[in-house]
């Protein structure tokens, strides 16, 4: 990898965690907004929220980074190899926001799948603008 790459990597890997928390956090906020409100934890949640994000995003970003290095073959053999990957990766970073949102607002459904909501608008948003592995 050469320097302009590695640098090109870094760059795209702050802009997807800083996609993922701009779309994430506020949506998040706004749905739970009255609950967050009504348990006087508005200004816990919002932090636990962005470092639940940023440490998801990161962390699967490299991942994927790593193994897209690793996997590469120069013959158009990744992208089928590398959704193996990202699948997975997705759904633990779900499982993961979910327990850390669980530990300040107590479990339910509903905030199960406003987690998967946020993903899956954050996800979709980051394939708009960053294309598909």
């Amino acid at each position: 990898m050469t320097t302009d790459s590695a640098l090109s990597a870094l760059v795209r890997l702050g802009l997807a965690a800083l996609l993922t928390v701009g779309i994430e956090a506020p949506f998040l906020t706004l749905v739970l907004f009255r609950e967050l409100k009504r348990g006087k934890i508005l200004a816990a949640f919002i932090p636990v929220c962005v470092l639940a994000n940023l440490a998801t995003n990161v962390a699967l970003n490299v991942f994927v980074l790593a193994a897209a290095m690793a996997l590469a073959t120069g013959a158009g053999g990744l992208r089928p190899a590398i959704w193996f990957v990202v699948y997975p990766l997705e759904a633990a970073a779900v499982a993961a926001e979910y327990a850390c949102y669980r530990a300040l607002l107590g479990g339910s459904s509903k905030l199960f799948l406003l987690t998967l909501a946020a993903n899956a608008l954050s996800y979709g948003a980051g394939v708009l603008i960053f294309g598909h592995v």
